[in-house]
Protein backbone atom coordinates (compact mmCIF):
# COMPACT_ATOMS: atom_id res chain seq x y z
CA UNK A 1 0.00 0.00 0.00
CA UNK A 2 1.10 3.80 -0.85
CA UNK A 3 1.44 6.30 1.84
CA UNK A 4 -0.98 8.71 1.59
CA UNK A 5 0.24 11.72 -0.84
CA UNK A 6 2.09 9.53 -2.65
CA UNK A 7 1.36 10.02 -6.13
CA UNK A 8 -0.65 6.83 -8.00
CA UNK A 9 1.24 6.03 -11.60
CA UNK A 10 -1.27 4.76 -13.82
CA UNK A 11 0.51 2.05 -15.35
CA UNK A 12 -0.77 0.67 -19.60
CA UNK A 13 -0.84 -2.85 -19.71
CA UNK A 14 -2.28 -4.94 -22.13
CA UNK A 15 -3.02 -7.53 -19.49
CA UNK A 16 -5.52 -4.94 -18.24
CA UNK A 17 -9.24 -6.57 -18.76
CA UNK A 18 -11.89 -4.25 -20.58
CA UNK A 19 -14.56 -2.59 -18.33
CA UNK A 20 -16.96 -4.24 -20.82
CA UNK A 21 -18.00 -7.48 -22.34
CA UNK A 22 -18.89 -7.54 -26.03
CA UNK A 23 -20.59 -11.06 -25.01
CA UNK A 24 -23.95 -10.39 -25.02
CA UNK A 25 -26.85 -12.39 -25.62
CA UNK A 26 -29.70 -11.36 -27.95
CA UNK A 27 -29.39 -8.32 -29.80
CA UNK A 28 -32.03 -6.41 -31.51
CA UNK A 29 -31.23 -3.93 -33.71
CA UNK A 30 -30.81 0.13 -33.23
CA UNK A 31 -32.33 0.74 -36.55
CA UNK A 32 -31.38 4.66 -37.09
CA UNK A 33 -28.32 5.60 -34.04
CA UNK A 34 -26.47 8.56 -34.34
CA UNK A 35 -23.06 9.21 -31.95
CA UNK A 36 -21.17 12.24 -31.63
CA UNK A 37 -18.00 11.79 -34.31
CA UNK A 38 -15.31 11.32 -30.98
CA UNK A 39 -17.67 9.49 -29.11
CA UNK A 40 -17.80 7.54 -32.23
CA UNK A 41 -14.26 7.14 -32.63
CA UNK A 42 -13.60 6.21 -29.08
CA UNK A 43 -15.74 2.99 -29.34
CA UNK A 44 -13.96 2.09 -32.81
CA UNK A 45 -10.98 2.25 -30.44
CA UNK A 46 -12.72 0.27 -27.42
CA UNK A 47 -13.56 -2.18 -30.15
CA UNK A 48 -9.74 -2.90 -30.92
CA UNK A 49 -8.96 -2.33 -27.38
CA UNK A 50 -11.64 -5.27 -26.46
CA UNK A 51 -10.20 -7.71 -29.81
CA UNK A 52 -6.66 -7.16 -28.34
CA UNK A 53 -7.42 -8.38 -25.08
CA UNK A 54 -10.41 -10.95 -25.52
CA UNK A 55 -8.25 -12.16 -28.70
CA UNK A 56 -11.89 -12.30 -30.75
CA UNK A 57 -13.62 -9.62 -32.93
CA UNK A 58 -16.32 -8.10 -30.24
CA UNK A 59 -19.54 -7.05 -31.64
CA UNK A 60 -19.69 -3.12 -31.34
CA UNK A 61 -24.05 -3.91 -30.17
CA UNK A 62 -22.39 -6.10 -27.22
CA UNK A 63 -20.08 -3.19 -26.37
CA UNK A 64 -22.93 -0.38 -26.46
CA UNK A 65 -25.10 -2.38 -24.31
CA UNK A 66 -23.08 -3.30 -21.87
CA UNK A 67 -21.41 0.57 -21.81
CA UNK A 68 -25.64 1.55 -21.57
CA UNK A 69 -26.23 -1.08 -18.94
CA UNK A 70 -23.65 0.51 -16.77
CA UNK A 71 -25.10 3.95 -17.50
CA UNK A 72 -28.19 2.82 -16.49
CA UNK A 73 -26.98 0.78 -13.19
CA UNK A 74 -25.03 4.62 -12.30
CA UNK A 75 -28.38 7.00 -12.60
CA UNK A 76 -29.99 6.55 -9.42
CA UNK A 77 -32.55 8.55 -10.23
CA UNK A 78 -33.96 5.91 -13.68
CA UNK A 79 -35.04 3.34 -11.58
CA UNK A 80 -37.26 5.47 -9.51
CA UNK A 81 -38.55 7.19 -12.71
CA UNK A 82 -39.21 3.62 -13.81
CA UNK A 83 -40.87 2.55 -11.19
CA UNK A 84 -42.90 5.58 -10.78
CA UNK A 85 -43.83 4.85 -14.68
CA UNK A 86 -44.82 1.20 -13.59
CA UNK A 87 -47.30 1.93 -10.58
CA UNK A 88 -48.86 4.77 -13.07
CA UNK A 89 -49.31 2.04 -15.91
CA UNK A 90 -50.84 -0.47 -13.27
CA UNK A 91 -52.92 2.52 -12.10
CA UNK A 92 -54.17 2.86 -15.77
CA UNK A 93 -55.28 -0.65 -16.30
CA UNK A 94 -56.84 -1.27 -12.79
CA UNK A 95 -59.28 1.93 -13.96
CA UNK A 96 -59.54 0.97 -17.08
CA UNK A 97 -60.45 -2.92 -16.18
CA UNK A 98 -63.61 -1.13 -14.27
CA UNK A 99 -64.58 0.33 -17.78
CA UNK A 100 -67.00 -1.31 -19.72
CA UNK A 101 -69.07 -0.82 -23.15
CA UNK A 102 -72.78 -0.41 -23.22
CA UNK A 103 -75.49 0.30 -25.64
CA UNK A 104 -78.27 3.00 -24.58
CA UNK A 105 -81.94 2.02 -26.77
CA UNK A 106 -83.14 5.06 -27.43
CA UNK A 107 -87.56 5.42 -27.04
CA UNK A 108 -87.55 5.31 -30.91
CA UNK A 109 -85.50 1.83 -30.95
CA UNK A 110 -81.92 2.84 -32.33
CA UNK A 111 -79.16 2.16 -30.38
CA UNK A 112 -75.86 4.59 -29.67
CA UNK A 113 -72.92 3.08 -28.06
CA UNK A 114 -71.53 5.04 -25.43
CA UNK A 115 -68.45 3.96 -22.41
CA UNK A 116 -69.93 3.56 -18.91
CA UNK A 117 -67.85 3.06 -15.35
CA UNK A 118 -69.58 -0.78 -14.10
CA UNK A 119 -72.61 0.56 -11.53
CA UNK A 120 -73.33 3.41 -13.63
CA UNK A 121 -76.63 3.39 -15.21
Amino acid sequence: MMPKGMPRVRTETTSALPLVSSRRGKYKELEKCELDAQVHADLMEYVEFVKEVDGEEPKVGGIVSAALERLFEADTAFPKWCENKRSRVRSDVKNSDNITPAVAVNANGSGSSKVMKVGEA
